[in-house]
């Protein structure tokens, strides 16, 4: 397992690599594919902080939850939210604004 021991010490502050989706010196190819990411320290402290208290079993299962939720809320085609700000954007130069609260009772009422 050199490659590993290689990877490791390439990769500094990464705590765990496993399968990393290439072909081993020995010809084979691992089966699952998993990738690296490194977060930055304060991310990581959040991670292990959430870990620990028991809201996720793993770094893996909270990253695994986060880019689910990501892509879950993710329903917009390519280019809509920049169409979107610019509309956005154009009616507020024509001073065609909206109090924050006042679509809520409106809303509601649907």
């Amino acid at each position: 397992m050199k490659w590993l021991r290689t990877l490791r010490k390439q990769s500094g502050n990464i705590h765990q690599i496993r399968n990393m989706g290439v072909v081993l010196p020995n010809g084979i190819i691992p089966a699952e594919v998993r990738m690296v990411v490194v977060l930055k320290p304060e991310l990581r402290k959040l991670v292990d902080e959430k870990v620990k208290a028991g809201l996720f079993p793993s770094a893996e299962a909270l990253v695994n939850s986060a880019v689910e939720q990501i892509v879950a809320d993710d329903d917009l085609q390519p280019g809509e939210m920049e169409k979107l700000l610019a509309i956005g954007e154009e009616q507020t130069k024509q001073g065609r604004l909206v109090d924050g609260d006042a679509p809520f009772p409106k809303l509601k009422a649907n």
